[in-house]
């Protein structure tokens, strides 16, 4: 069953505002899965609020900050969703969090949602992604092999496959970057992990192109 869990600093919001919040992300989550709304389905969703205390919300390893930030995880069947429904999902669950605090949707701000997606089968994750209204990554399995992607406010969308296969049974996946540094938006080095061991390193392709892109905005 499909299931949404917002982890939020505690005062954030007020019962009412967060009963409502929930019911929206219901909604926007049930219109991208295609789910009829109707009593029985709706019985199938879930949801769970989670407060951590306000010392307890870090960013950039400090608590010392004005503005909430948003952590949420949405688990679903394998299957429901390519990446274009992703990208739609988490762009909703953007804009509802950002009209509650009464912000503009494309600002700053929406940096501070963060939207996981988790797609499962049989307890085992099939693909994974992360991101906000800006820019987000994910992985996946494609034809046995681990493909990782990063997308750029949908305008540039780098895609790195592993050169190896990704062993059967019980596998722990890693999409580690290293970053070049020097600022913002450089390039770095992506490495595809199974079980810790390397099944492809390279660096970003950005798609339709068969060269490397210096210029990669993938984050670290």
């Amino acid at each position: 069953m499909p299931w949404i869990n917002l982890t939020v600093r505690r005062g954030t919001f007020t019962k009412e505002t967060q009963h409502a919040l929930m019911a929206k992300l219901t909604d926007a989550l049930m219109f991208w899965e295609r789910i009829p709304d109707t009593p029985e389905a709706r019985k199938k969703m879930k949801g769970w609020v989670y407060e951590v205390d306000e010392d307890s919300d870090y960013n950039g390893g400090s608590p010392h900050h004005k503005d909430p930030f948003y952590f949420i995880e949405v688990r679903l069947p394998a299957g429901r969703f390519d990446t274009l429904t992703k990208q739609h999902l988490i762009r909703d669950f953007t804009k509802i969090l950002m009209l509650v605090e009464g912000k503009p949707v494309v600002s700053e701000d929406a940096n501070r949602v963060w939207v996981t997606i988790v797609q499962h089968a049989d307890q085992t994750v099939d693909e994974a992604a992360q991101g906000g209204i800006t820019a987000g990554w994910g992985f996946y399995l494609q034809k046995d092999k681990l493909v990782g992607v990063h997308n750029y406010i949908g305008m540039e969308r780098y895609r790195v496959v592993s050169t190896d296969s990704v062993p059967i049974g019980k596998v722990t996946l890693t999409f580690d970057f290293k970053y070049d540094g020097g600022g913002m938006g450089k390039g770095g080095m992506i490495t595809l992990l199974a079980n810790g061991k390397k099944i492809g390193a390279r660096c970003p392709v950005l798609e339709g192109s068969t060269t490397c892109s210096s210029r990669s905005r993938l984050f670290h």
